[in-house]
C-alpha cells in the first residue's frame, strides 16, 4: 500500500499545475482565458508560481489513499477471482 500511495502522491504533485489551470479554465470566469497558456500566464502574473500548486495538500492525501488501496486490492481481488472461477493460466 505504501508504494502505491507514494506513486499516487508523486503523480498528484507532478500534475497539480495542469489541474489548477484546467480547474480555472472550467470555472465561472473561465471564458476570460484564450488558451491554457494564457490562463497559466494570468495565474502566475496574479499570484506567482506558487498559485499553480494551490490545493496540492488535500489532493495528495486523497490520491495517496486512493492509489494505495487500488494497488493493494488489485492482487487480493485477482487471487479471490482465481479461487472463485479458476485460473485461466492453469493447464490440464
Amino acid at each position: 500500500m505504501l508504494c502505491g500511495g507514494i506513486a499516487g502522491a508523486v503523480s498528484a504533485v507532478a500534475t497539480q499545475p495542469i489541474d489548477t489551470v484546467k480547474a480555472n479554465m472550467m470555472g465561472i470566469d473561465g471564458g476570460r482565458y484564450r488558451s491554457a497558456f494564457h490562463c497559466t500566464a494570468e495565474l502566475v502574473r496574479a499570484g506567482g508560481l506558487r498559485v499553480l500548486m494551490n490545493g496540492v495538500g488535500p489532493r495528495v492525501c486523497r490520491v495517496f489513499i486512493e492509489v494505495g488501496l487500488q494497488f493493494s486490492l488489485y492482487e487480493y481481488v485477482g487471487r479471490a477471482l482465481d479461487r472463485a472461477f479458476g485460473s485461466s493460466s492453469k493447464t490440464n
